[in-house]
């Protein structure tokens, strides 16, 4: 075509004679524009600058005999000065050299657009893919993730003898600050059910919890609280009223506090990133403050944090090193490692801390008022500088562990420099990581999934396989034949209170499908019905209750509520305990329950786990039966039946419910010369003093030979009605003592 070497396309040979150079722009930024650090230019990564393991390494920081300071002292050491907007010379607890080539790194990364960054850091983040995993964010794997490296001191926590914390049928309280959407308690009650009870307090609005994102999880088990106000608080931590205000309400809620608390708070710093732990300081201190006031002697606190340079956060975390026996500041894997963030985890909180909780109290008080004022004056020093410099182990620890997580975010954040210069790097260990890690971390990898809908019919004939038929089991009636037959030995016998009359349609079998929609059996018409009360269960629950009116006083002043009496169970919460005896059985419903009730939330219905009596105490069940004037029934007394763990409770009982507990040919006997109880063979003749396991009545067996004695008109001994067979207390008593040999 007439070209020449060397020449240019034109027709006259004009024009560039240079190869047109391929494009160097990155995402939106403007043709030709260069960022001094992120010159677009293929260049390769050196992994071996970054360490990558699974298992990562703790470090404890030990606290010796020394008492936690008193608040006479502690009032000498706050020190105010004039409000400071820098960090770059904040060089007491790290090194000027990292401190210096973490805010230069911070700093390229100002300019970049958010969608560049995130990609080039989700191909260089070798843990990146974990995400979420089934849960509802990436929180709740990073609190998986501590656990797990921390020998799962939150979800299994040992005392310092290394026995366990919680005892059979105990809940684990845990308090979750400043956390909402609330992934780190999607997890914790992933790991133990209803066999946990938590507690939440955060902002309300966009950053309250959401419950109804907890697939993974019990959500009923979880009471959100936002200080004053209760459900109608702002959950604003800064408040010091609610702080007050949420530990009267843990504190009522558990009697000693809660086992562990977690906090997560966190504010975007968008183009103030150098500046985060500055503006964070009040947050640090207010979680802090928090965790003092409601965690109970030897319980745990993890909270995440981000830079520790200034002489504030640094006395922050000298007074929970002081406050508790071990602290560690740690960056997980799950938390990116190219930012900021850590966790300072508290271990075996000490009983001497009430004045340190105090002396952050009025700080708090203090720092309230100086934002509420014009004032350029702030808190600075909560703890003497000298002294903290002074104690070797204590800022040798804060020294390494800021110098070391400084290292390595400049490492990570050349990393994710390099990937944005060059988009062809891939970190290609990331499916290997996450598969090593979920397995250490003991977390099956699958994906997350809304619990499947399913109907109360399908559901029921899941839970119960091949025993459908105790739903339209009939109740018998107790007389005197009925006793000398079924009664052999009055020890195989157990028994419940009733509140509701015979045929009454309420005391049915309850079925939960979560949340609010449970489902009551009705025999007559042989359906499951909705509930019109407000009534919530843990999905995947089975149990056999009443639906009773409980009251409260008496007289004019009487109060009357709902509450759904649990008198046994199939499953409870996805876990089948029909297999258990039935004293094991009662212990599982009373946990349960209590893991359920949310005393804040009063539009819901109370789900109280019934009494078990044995049958030969049932004499301790007429001694709790007390008269009542009843309201609205002329001023009449009647005998109510006082609940044992609130006596001001009541409810007016309508007779006896009897389980047999012993599963035939097992009957249960007293020796008289041992004094001790034995299991005896009907057929072999042969006895033992343990318990044998087809001894064990299951849940079919208790509840195919319940019988009801009823009390009306015998409770007193009175004769009226034509059938002699009823019985009455005292020929009820008589029985019992004739079948015990008393």
């Amino acid at each position: 075509m007439g070209w020449a070497k060397g020449t240019g396309l034109g027709k006259k040979s004009q024009g560039m004679t240079q190869p047109i150079e391929v494009s160097k722009q990155r995402g939106r930024r403007g043709l030709g524009l260069q960022i001094k650090g992120l010159e677009a230019e293929d260049v390769e990564w050196d992994s071996s600058r970054e360490t990558v393991v699974v298992e990562e390494e703790i470090s404890w920081l030990h606290l010796d005999s020394t008492p936690a300071p008193t608040l006479p002292e502690l009032k000498n050491w706050v020190k105010e000065e004039t409000k400071k907007l820098t960090i770059d010379d904040e060089t007491t607890f790290c090194s000027s050299d990292i401190l210096k080539q973490v805010l230069q790194c911070k700093s390229i990364f100002d300019v970049l657009e958010e969608e560049e960054l995130r990609k080039a850091r989700t191909r260089s983040n070798p843990f990146e893919t974990i995400r979420g995993a089934f849960f509802l964010n990436r929180a709740a794997m990073k609190m998986a993730n501590m656990d797990a490296v921390f020998d799962f001191m939150f979800t299994d926590p040992r005392n310092e003898d290394g026995t366990p914390v919680l005892g059979p049928n105990e809940l684990l309280y845990f308090a979750d600050v400043c956390a909402g959407p609330g992934g780190f308690s999607e997890y914790i009650l992933w790991r133990k059910k209803w066999e946990a009870k938590g507690f939440g307090f955060t902002l309300k609005s966009s950053n309250d919890f959401k419950l109804e994102d907890f697939h993974a999880a019990p959500c009923e088990c979880f009471e959100p609280h936002y200080g004053v106000g209760g459900v109608e608080g702002n959950g604003d931590v800064y408040n010091p009223e609610n702080i007050r205000e949420f530990q009267r309400f843990v504190m009522a809620q558990t009697g000693e506090g809660v086992h562990f608390m977690m906090a997560d708070g966190g504010f975007s710093v968008e183009g103030q990133e150098n500046l985060q732990e500055i503006l964070s300081k009040r947050l640090y201190l207010c979680q802090f403050l928090v965790a003092l006031s409601i965690v109970r002697t030897g319980g745990h606190f993890v909270c995440k944090l981000f830079d520790l340079f200034t002489p504030f956060s640094a006395g922050l975390v000298y007074l929970m090193y002081r406050s508790f026996k071990q602290i560690s500041i740690h960056k997980p894997n799950t938390s990116r490692p190219a930012n900021s963030e850590r966790y300072i985890i508290c271990k075996w909180k000490r009983s001497d801390t009430q004045d340190v909780e105090t002396y952050l109290f009025e700080i708090n008080r203090r720092l309230d008022k100086l934002s509420n004022s014009k004032t350029e004056t702030d808190v600075m020093h909560i703890v003497p500088l000298d002294l903290m410099t002074n104690h070797h182990d204590f800022y040798n620890y804060l020294f390494e562990s800021n110098n070391d997580l400084g290292e390595r975010q400049v490492v990570n954040l050349a990393k994710i420099a390099a990937f944005c210069k060059d988009v062809t790097l891939r970190e290609d260990r990331q499916s290997e990581l996450k598969k090593q890690s979920l397995e250490f971390w003991k977390i099956p990898e699958k994906t997350r999934t809304a619990p499947s809908r399913t109907t109360p019919v399908d559901k029921s004939k899941e839970l119960l396989t091949n025993n459908s038929c105790v739903l339209d089991h009939k109740l018998e009636d107790l007389d005197m034949p009925k006793f000398q037959d079924a009664v052999k030995s009055v020890h195989d016998w157990r028994c419940v209170v009733l509140g509701l009359e015979k045929d009454n349609p309420m005391q049915a079998f309850f079925l939960g499908l979560g949340r609010n929609n449970v489902f009551r059996w009705d025999a007559t018409k042989c359906r499951w019905l909705k509930l019109v009360e407000n009534v919530e269960l843990a999905r995947d629950t089975l149990i056999f209750g009443e639906l009773i009116q409980e009251l409260r006083g008496e007289g004019r002043s009487q109060k009357r509520s709902t509450a759904l009496h649990v008198i046994d169970a199939v499953f409870l919460g996805g876990v089948d305990v029909s297999k258990l005896h039935l004293k094991d059985r009662s212990e599982k419903i009373r946990q349960f329950c209590k893991a359920l009730n949310r005393v804040s939330r009063t539009d819901l219905v109370t789900v109280r786990a019934k009494e078990n009596f044995k049958l030969e105490d049932v004499e301790h069940i007429f001694h709790r039966l007390t008269p009542r004037i009843i309201k609205n029934s002329g001023c009449q007394e009647r005998l109510v039946f006082c609940l044992e763990d609130d006596d001001q409770r009541a409810f007016l009982p309508s007779g006896l419910m009897l389980y047999k507990a012993t599963k035939s040919p097992w009957m249960l006997a007293l020796s008289k010369s041992s004094g001790r109880k034995y299991w005896f063979h009907v057929m072999s003749r042969t006895s033992v003093y343990d318990c044998p396991q087809d001894s064990v009545a299951n849940y079919f067996d208790c509840h195919n030979s319940r019988i009801a004695w009823w009390w009306k008109n015998w409770l007193q001994g009175s004769r009226q009605g034509s059938d002699d067979r009823q019985l009455s207390k005292d020929e009820f008593i008589n029985l019992i003592h004739s079948v015990s040999g008393k």
